[in-house]
């Protein structure tokens, strides 16, 4: 089912075969990278179930592989830190440490186990993209986040995601979250 554009809370959309998703690195973080165990993850993990036994598309794009490895490498680092507060360079003192080489194997380990072998790698489209739409947008955006908007406005998916930054793309995709303040703008 193609929903116009709206934000939905995740008990208010069921998916459906037909549909594709595409999930924003802050629900792949909490899905498979999570740091904190809380409850604020748990629907996430729920609906992500639900997407799964829907067999709707999961997509995936190079800029969510690639925000998703390095915010989860950022992470470890800001781990170590706390420990090695001398190793506070990420490239020069980090990136030379076991800690780092461990951490990046398991991080690409997840990636090719847990999401990879789930979801359908995606062109990016990148030449298909209103860029100038992109780069007008104020210092409040995200280039990430307005281009995953603008790539699932471009092919009708729908966005999953926590974040309420969505809510400045007025002319988005369609969105579902678990945000209590993005859900304002629905």
């Amino acid at each position: 089912m193609i929903m116009e554009r709206r934000i939905r809370h995740l008990s208010d959309y069921k998916p459906q075969k037909r549909d594709f998703f595409l999930l924003d690195t802050n629900i792949l973080i909490k899905l498979f990278y999570p740091i904190v165990f809380d409850d604020r993850n748990k629907p996430y993990e729920d609906y992500y179930k639900k997407l799964l036994s829907s067999k709707c598309t999961l997509v995936l794009t190079s800029i969510q592989a690639s925000e998703f490895i390095n915010r989860c490498i950022r992470i470890q680092h800001n781990i170590y830190i706390t420990e090695h507060p001398k190793a506070y360079d990420f490239k020069k003192h980090y990136r030379i440490t076991d800690n780092y080489a461990k951490s990046m194997k398991a991080i690409l380990e997840i990636l090719k186990s847990n999401i990879l072998n789930k979801f359908t790698i995606a062109d990016d489209d990148f030449s298909k993209i209103d860029l100038n739409q992109i780069i007008n947008y104020n210092f409040s955006f995200d280039f990430n986040d307005a281009f995953l908007a603008s790539y699932a406005k471009l092919h009708n998916y729908i966005l999953l995601t926590d974040d309420k930054d969505f809510s400045n793309y007025t002319s988005g995709p369609s969105i579902v979250t678990n945000n209590k303040a993005l859900l304002m703008f629905s």
